[in-house]
């Protein structure tokens, strides 16, 4: 049974699970290395954590908002449920493939993060 989950970024530490074994966890670490705490989690390597009764929601709203500005995307008409739509016309037009790549790739790393939704769309365009 896991009773506790340890994610490592670069030098960035996440412990979660019961307050003991995160205690015994960062006790541990401190006996090798000089941490610094900063206490509950809030923002981390681009996502949002928004704590709730329940646990958390997380988000990368500022992430997907960098996405539309650098690939000109703002003025995008927001929908409901993302399908992929077969356009004749759009692919004969002719794209950067580079630009096009650097889009559905960010899309991507958006999408397995925080908003499956998009998967099934984003990887078609893929």
């Amino acid at each position: 049974m896991i009773t506790c989950l340890i994610a490592v970024y670069v030098n960035d530490i996440l412990i979660a699970g019961n307050k003991a074994k995160i205690d015994q966890i960062k006790k541990m670490i401190k006996n090798k290395f000089e941490i610094k705490e900063i206490g509950e989690i809030n923002f981390i390597i681009g996502i949002k954590f928004v704590k709730h009764k329940g646990g958390y929601f997380l988000n990368q709203e500022s992430y997907a908002n960098d996405i539309f500005t650098k690939y000109g995307l703002s003025s995008a008409t927001p929908i409901r449920n993302i399908t992929s739509i077969e356009n004749l016309e759009l692919r004969k037009k002719k794209m950067n493939e580079t630009t096009y790549r650097s889009t559905v790739g960010s899309l991507l790393y958006l999408g397995i993060c925080t908003r499956p939704d998009i998967l099934y769309a984003v990887s078609k365009a893929a």
